[in-house]
């Protein structure tokens, strides 16, 4: 949002194309899913975590096989082991830093108060591992833990997945990218997603290109739900 403590310009003109939405075809969702983050205080990707490193550097984290975070002489040792003794394979993931944000049980991990929901609603809290970064509403970033949405979705026989909210570029594709390795038909609305920077918004709708992402706008749901009809 706006005037969040990770603030975008506009983000929050997202809320009423969602509502609009909802109240306009909610009766074709058997499942709403909203999706947040839920950090610890002192997690991976806060720049606040590590030592000598600026605001939006991306940085390189080591992991054993496991998910466990290998110490080095930046990354938080309250969560970190000593890798240096273990003979185990390793995996690189790059991070991004990022302002302290959505901490758990705060406010700020909340949704907007503007955002309809309803007692239905599934709730996906991502994140949560104080040692690696999730985008994703289905993985972490390394896919070495997984939520329980796709569990959610397949209890219910859903194959076709609408995604919206923030950030285009960031949780709104690599939740798409999953959703596709999992079979999902996926569809991103984009007049009810928002990215935070332009460049990387343009890689992220290629990327969604490529895999398969149906790109649509809101006014594009009247053809697909009628389409639907016996």
């Amino acid at each position: 949002m706006a005037n969040g403590t990770l603030p975008v310009k506009h983000a929050e003109d997202v809320i009423p194309v969602i509502n609009n939405i909802r109240q306009n075809y909610g009766q074709h969702f058997s499942l709403v899913a909203l999706v947040s983050d839920w950090h610890c205080d002192n997690h991976v990707s806060f720049a606040s975590s590590h030592a000598n490193q600026k605001l939006y550097d991306t940085i390189s984290l080591t992991y054993l096989s496991t998910g466990e975070l290998c110490k080095s002489e930046i990354t938080p040792a309250s969560y970190a082991v000593d890798c240096t003794t273990r003979d185990e394979k390793t995996i690189v993931l790059p991070q991004k830093l990022w302002t302290d944000h959505c901490i758990e049980n705060t406010d700020d991990a909340g949704f907007h108060k503007d955002l309809i929901h309803e007692d239905s609603d599934v709730v996906i809290r991502k994140g949560h591992h104080c040692e690696v970064d999730s985008y994703s509403a289905f993985f972490d970033n390394g896919g070495l833990t997984q939520t329980d949405l796709h569990e959610k979705l397949s209890e219910r026989g859903i194959k076709r997945i609408f995604l919206t909210g923030l950030f285009l570029d960031y949780c709104i594709v690599y939740t798409a990218r999953d959703a596709r390795k999992l079979g999902y038909e996926t569809y991103v609305v984009l007049d009810a997603s928002w990215p935070i920077d332009d460049s990387t918004s343009q890689a992220a709708i290629k990327e969604m290109t490529d895999i398969g992402v149906k790109l649509i706008t809101s006014l594009n749901l009247d053809n697909i739900f009628k389409s639907d009809a016996p």
